[in-house]
């Protein structure tokens, strides 16, 4: 399934709502598929939220390790110059 990309600037009001949007046929596909599979809409329900709780966790860890790689790789330009 393909996802449609954002219509609206970044700074949209309704640019949340619009991602929603975009994404809730291939959300919903994969938890008709779960409930399918067997699972009960209940633990479909809690593994989605608890996916979309450890994808924005692993963003935010990642953004992390990447500023402080660049400062270290800063640092270690400037302390380089300076000799």
């Amino acid at each position: 399934m393909t996802i449609r990309p954002p219509r609206h600037d970044s700074d949209s009001r309704d640019r949340w709502l619009e991602c929603q949007e975009a994404m809730e046929a291939a959300i919903q596909g994969v938890m008709d598929e779960a409930v399918a599979a067997g699972w009960s809409e209940a633990e479909v329900v809690t593994a989605v939220m608890e996916l979309a709780n450890c994808w924005a966790f692993a963003q935010a860890a990642r953004r992390d390790v990447d500023a402080s790689i660049e400062a270290a790789m800063l640092d270690e330009l400037e302390s380089g110059t300076k000799h």
